[in-house]
C-alpha cells in the first residue's frame, strides 16, 4: 500500500490530520447500523439549552472510495 493509501484509511492518521473519528464497516452490515444510530443521537447536555426534541438526530458524512 503506497503510504497516500494507508493515510487515508489509518484511523490514528485521519484524526491527527484532520480531527475526525472514522470507522471503517461493510456497508449494510449490522455494525454499520450500530454506529450510525450511536453517532447520529444529540447528547443530553446540547438537547435542553437549545431546546432540542429528545428524539433528535444529527448528520452524518458518508464517505465511498
Amino acid at each position: 500500500m503506497k503510504p497516500y493509501q494507508y493515510n487515508l484509511v489509518s484511523k490514528r492518521r485521519l484524526k491527527q490530520q484532520y480531527g475526525f473519528d472514522a470507522f471503517f464497516v461493510r456497508p449494510g452490515s449490522e455494525q454499520e447500523r450500530e454506529w450510525i444510530a450511536f453517532f447520529g443521537q444529540v447528547n443530553v447536555k446540547w438537547r435542553r439549552p437549545f431546546g432540542w426534541p429528545a428524539d433528535g438526530k444529527k448528520g452524518i458524512v458518508r464517505v465511498s472510495l
